[in-house]
């Protein structure tokens, strides 16, 4: 039984809380936010409640970080000298030193998942299996304007999804290079809008990015030797065209993401094995954001 605490009980945090509690062979013992009244209503829970991350050293063998990304390389670090296994949501820190430092410090049997939960989207787990060399990738990620997430860019916000999952479909090569880039700040004092156009192993990336649109919107084309695959990661739906027939293939729409992330994470720990997103990947999205928001400053 593994034993996991969360730190981090605002708006994600109590998602990570409830899908904890019904994972098999993982206990929630411990909860853990900086802000007492985001722990009020587990007062009365079966497990321990701080605000002070440090007390639960000695109760747990996991935790999930959910807290702010200005926060993550501080509290990783800690738990990883530790020698506590860690999931920690995406962006995994604010700049691709601290992801860096962070590996330098994770010894090789310690268990870290970022959290790049869209690896775990049905509609990309079945592109992904049927794209083996592609030629033009273009991803589309919009949602309307909401106050969480403003700590930092739109890019390291929504963008690096789309990033991860691109980088995925090159596990050999996916150095990024060449960017052209066009941000736009709207709402808040960062980029709120950007378009970006770049290269991974010579294959054409663009996406386009908004936390200020009127409505959600989430998809993705895939171009590879006269077949495209079109896939909308909202509603679980998928085309594949030939150019000679159409065929729509649907996903099934009940889709636990978060609980299946955090499976993964719980079982790789039993059983010893690589995360399905590992600190490396949460690295190499990083540096290609970075780039992307280098670009637009330009």
């Amino acid at each position: 039984m593994v034993r996991v605490g969360v730190i981090g009980a605002g708006y994600l945090g109590k998602f990570h809380i409830e899908k904890l509690i019904n994972i098999p062979d993982c206990k929630l013992v411990a909860v853990s936010d900086i802000n007492p009244f985001a722990l009020e209503g587990y007062k009365n829970k079966n497990f321990f409640i701080t605000t002070n991350y440090k007390d639960l050293i000695g109760m747990v063998d996991a935790v999930s970080i959910v807290v702010p990304t200005i926060y993550h390389y501080e509290i990783a670090e800690f738990f990883i000298k530790k020698g506590i296994h860690i999931f920690l949501e995406k962006p995994a820190t604010t700049t691709s030193i601290e992801c860096e430092k962070l590996l330098d410090l994770k010894p090789e049997n310690l268990i870290v998942q970022v959290g790049h939960i869209e690896r775990f989207n049905p509609v990309y787990l079945n592109i992904k299996k049927h794209v083996k060399s592609p030629k033009y990738m273009s991803f589309v990620r919009k949602s309307p304007f909401t106050n969480r997430g403003i700590d930092v860019d739109v890019v390291f916000d929504l963008m690096i999804h789309d990033i991860d999952l691109a980088l995925s479909f090159f596990p050999e090569d996916n150095s990024s290079k060449d960017f052209f880039t066009f941000g736009e700040k709207i709402v808040t004092n960062k980029n709120d809008y950007i378009s970006a156009k770049f290269y991974i192993n010579n294959v054409s990336i663009h996406m386009e990015c908004s936390r200020v649109s009127s409505e959600k919107e989430r998809k993705i084309t895939i171009i590879e030797n006269g077949n495209i695959f079109e896939g909308n990661l909202v509603n679980f739906t998928y085309f594949h065209r030939n150019f000679k027939e159409e065929v729509k293939m649907s996903v099934e729409t009940k889709v636990d993401a978060l609980k299946d992330e955090l499976e993964a994470f719980i079982n790789c720990i039993i059983k010893g094995e690589k995360p399905p997103v590992t600190l490396v990947d949460g690295l190499k999205a990083l540096k290609c954001a970075e780039n992307i928001l280098k670009a637009s400053e330009r």
